[in-house]
């Protein structure tokens, strides 16, 4: 599936640009959304991410308005500049005001998009258009299809519970069993509404902590070859910045133990000198977490179908930010303030997800990407209870589900 936004105002054009797309021969896999205005279009880019948007340089800023010459420059620049709208991967600006096509060409030309120069009386801006998103397509295409992923999706849990979340998360899964191996693996093959099917395979490391993910997913990236891995399930967050319940993307993560202990001289007590390395989130990933953060909808609708347990009171929400992994359960609030000290805006603290990510780094080529999707279940201090595990583990398979989904729909 290619996706894209048209910004056009005028019939006549908005028909002239459908004309090189229906010439392209994978024109039915084209998923097009249309607007007249840049106030509605933007509307559309907080809600969806496009691989293409075609930009008319004159628009209105919205319907009840006249066309501003340089209303697509407008809303370009206002794109850019917030991270409420989500970027399309290409973006081709259209004009047939040599008025504006200099600016707009000097404009574009510094982000590296492109500017076609439109005229109703010539062909070369549709041999331009059609052969731009031909090619584009066809390097979707061709990532999407390579023969070097076997899998596209390895989900890993650090216990039973999870597992079993993701289990039971609507897909068909299937026991597969391998020789000389001791690991129990679960196979999805899923259908999406595009034609599409994808292949996830699911398993749990055999205890919590980083050494058994990190060896259990290195083992997984090896056998079957997958485009992501997703780590699902719990984690401690930090009071006042997360609530119970909450759905945490880690970006960056690290090892909170990393560093040494150091004793200057003449003093008793040693001193702990933290030295991290930082794992970030790709991009690409967390674009797609964004358009599930900012729907409410969504959100509800993967609390409400939680009928087995305790659920917190609080509304389902999604944070990305830094998150430290560790090798021990911390129900100490002194060791949990000291390891809150390590980045001003922590988030939360869990076992296993530094493992996945640096099992990845020493991966062979194709290379996965790497996502951790933890729920908060308790604040790392004395009050631990198992009263929402159950919860936080179905929150974060529903997730990693929609996010399988979504990107390779």
């Amino acid at each position: 599936m290619f996706s894209i936004l048209i910004v056009e105002d005028t019939s006549e054009k908005l028909k002239n640009i459908y004309k090189p797309l229906k010439e392209l021969s994978n024109f039915e896999s084209l998923k097009i959304d249309h607007e007249i205005d840049a106030l509605n279009a933007k509307n559309l880019l907080k809600q969806k991410a496009y691989d293409l948007m075609i930009l008319d340089i004159a628009i209105p800023p919205s319907k009840d308005k006249d066309v501003e010459l340089e209303g697509g420059l407008e809303l370009l620049k206002e794109i850019k500049a917030r991270d409420i709208y989500n970027i399309p991967t290409h973006i081709i600006g259209l004009t047939g005001r040599d008025e504006i096509y200099e600016k707009a060409e000097s404009v574009m030309s510094n982000d590296l998009l492109s500017i076609i120069r439109y005229s109703s009386q010539e062909i070369e801006w549709e041999l331009k258009l059609k052969a731009a998103i031909g090619n584009w397509m066809e390097a979707k295409k061709s990532i999407g299809s390579s023969v070097e992923y076997d899998f596209d999706v390895v989900i890993l849990c650090a216990l039973e519970e999870e597992l079993n979340a993701n289990l039971e998360n609507g897909w068909n899964w299937n026991q597969k069993n391998l020789k000389n191996d001791n690991s129990i693996y679960y196979i999805a093959e899923v259908s999406l509404n595009n034609n599409e099917k994808i292949k996830i395979v699911a398993a749990k490391a055999e205890r919590m902590g980083m050494p058994a993910s990190s060896a259990m997913a290195t083992k997984m990236v090896m056998l079957f070859k997958p485009r992501y891995i997703f780590m699902t399930g719990i984690m401690a967050g930090v009071t006042g910045r997360v609530k119970l319940g909450d759905i945490v993307i880690s970006d960056p993560v690290w090892d909170w133990g990393s560093g040494k202990w150091v004793s200057e001289d003449n003093k008793e007590n040693s001193l702990f000198q933290f030295d991290p390395y930082q794992f970030r989130t790709d991009p690409s990933l967390l674009k797609n977490i964004r358009l599930f953060q900012k729907d409410d909808q969504h959100l509800f609708n993967i609390r409400n179908k939680f009928k087995s347990g305790n659920k917190p009171d609080t509304i389902l929400n999604i944070h990305i930010g830094p998150v430290a992994s560790g090798a021990s359960v911390l129900s100490d609030q002194e060791q949990f303030n000291r390891i809150k000290d390590q980045h001003r805006k922590l988030l939360g603290i869990e076992m296993e997800s530094y493992g996945i990510y640096s099992a990845v780094e020493v991966s062979h080529d194709p290379r996965p990407l790497p996502i951790s999707i933890k729920a908060v279940v308790d604040f790392g201090d004395s009050k631990k209870s198992d009263d929402v595990h159950e919860y936080g583990a179905f929150v974060t398979a529903q997730l990693a589900k929609d996010l399988a989904e979504r990107l390779f729909s």
